[in-house]
């Protein structure tokens, strides 16, 4: 959490242009030029931390079903019901993560590429200002 709010802390100090009831519509038009830079980075850092989090998630999870595949077979247990039971219970933390959390970093990169670089077409800015709203909804 303290890396996180490090890494994070710059983005608020460094939006330091004055707000007008335009700007405030678009985060991005309240940064200075190094502003907008370190949000760019934090943003691919995020990426980086979300991908390795999700990819050890189904690692972990894929040896953990081993494991408990590997003790069903060894004890000779006939009970389809609680091994079917056990492997949906194994694979839901990574379905709800996927679920919830892989749409808002799916839309996140777009959303920030748009506004951090000249994008004239408002259409798709409201698009993805729209996706990127909806999907952090999931998060939360």
């Amino acid at each position: 959490w303290l890396f996180m709010f490090g890494l994070s802390l710059p983005n608020i100090i460094l939006s330091n242009q004055p707000p007008t009831p335009s700007s405030v519509k678009k985060c991005a038009s309240l940064k200075n030029q190094l502003g907008l830079k370190w949000h760019e980075a934090v943003n691919y850092i995020c990426q980086l931390i979300f991908w390795t989090v999700l990819i050890l998630m189904v690692l972990f999870y894929a040896i953990i079903t081993k494991k408990i595949y590997d003790s069903f077979a060894k004890s000779k247990s006939r009970n389809i019901q609680k091994t079917k039971s056990t492997k949906f219970r194994v694979f839901i933390i990574v379905a709800v993560f996927f679920i919830c959390f892989a749409p808002f970093h799916f839309t996140r990169v777009p959303y920030t590429l748009s506004q951090i670089g000249s994008m004239a077409d408002c259409k798709r800015q409201n698009q993805l200002f729209i996706a990127k709203e909806s999907t952090l909804w999931l998060v939360t």
